[in-house]
């Protein structure tokens, strides 16, 4: 959408995790434009680390999404941790795949759903870069993310 091309795709994410009280999900994420993959050769999955390759996080992320996030989760911005998969189902929403018990390497894929929130740095940059301005921006344009 041309409405967010202005915006840094990690600032989207940001505000993204303020606004949902710090409790982002993948599902939060995926409404980010540029984040989900928007075809089957541009979708990748989110591995949760190339030790575990078959622990993954998300399925359907774009190359720049992936990047985006680990940037963010290695800049100490945004911290993430895992949670239980009932808050996936409620948004309506479930990985096809059977649920991890524990991190460790499994033989087959299985899915650990995690969520995500501001660290206190992140906490400082959203102010510092007054990213709520970029919520009232699309707001006064009627457009939600």
């Amino acid at each position: 959408m041309k409405e967010f091309e202005k915006y840094e795709m990690s600032d989207l994410i940001l505000l993204k995790a303020k606004l949902t009280g710090n409790s982002m999900l993948f599902t939060d994420l995926d409404r980010i434009p540029g984040f989900k993959a928007e075809n089957y050769e541009n979708a990748y999955g989110f591995p949760l680390h190339q030790e575990y390759e078959n622990l993954v996080l998300w399925d359907w992320v774009s190359k720049k999404g992936i990047i985006t996030l680990k940037n963010l989760l290695r800049s100490n911005l945004l911290s993430c941790w895992g949670c239980s998969p009932m808050l996936y189902d409620f948004e309506g929403v479930r990985m096809n795949m059977p649920l991890a018990k524990s991190i460790r390497n499994y033989k087959k894929p299985r899915w650990l759903p995690m969520a995500f929130g501001l660290t206190d740095e992140g906490e400082k940059y959203y102010e510092k870069n007054d990213l709520f301005n970029i919520r009232k921006e699309l707001h006064k344009k009627r457009i939600i993310f």
